[in-house]
């Protein structure tokens, strides 16, 4: 699953990571931004943990959760590069804050 950079965009299909000072300011560049295809691959994970995640709308996710969700994709041996990127973007979390949103498609 590939992370790309505002300034790497060539599309607008994409989920933006957006930290929690940030939000609800859409297009920062120090978010991280999957494409829509890539990202709908953590749907099985994604739903056991929010059931009703919303795909098109923002939504704050708590550190707890993502830890629940990158457990249970890790668990199938899924998506090890894409989780280690989002654990280091979240480590420079200029807040240090305990969630992030995800901004929909």
């Amino acid at each position: 699953m590939r992370t790309m950079l505002l300034k790497e965009l060539v599309s607008h299909d994409v989920l933006e990571f957006c930290y929690d000072i940030r939000h609800p300011q859409n297009w920062n560049a120090d978010s991280i931004f999957v494409s829509d295809d890539d990202f709908y691959c953590l749907n099985p994970y994604l739903e056991q943990v929010i059931p009703d995640f919303s795909y098109y709308a923002s939504q704050k996710i708590t550190t707890e959760q993502w830890e629940q969700i990158e457990k249970l994709a890790l668990e199938d041996g899924k998506f090890r590069d894409f989780f280690q990127k989002i654990k280091e973007w979240k480590s420079k979390d200029p807040e240090g804050s305990n969630s992030f949103w995800i901004h929909g498609v």
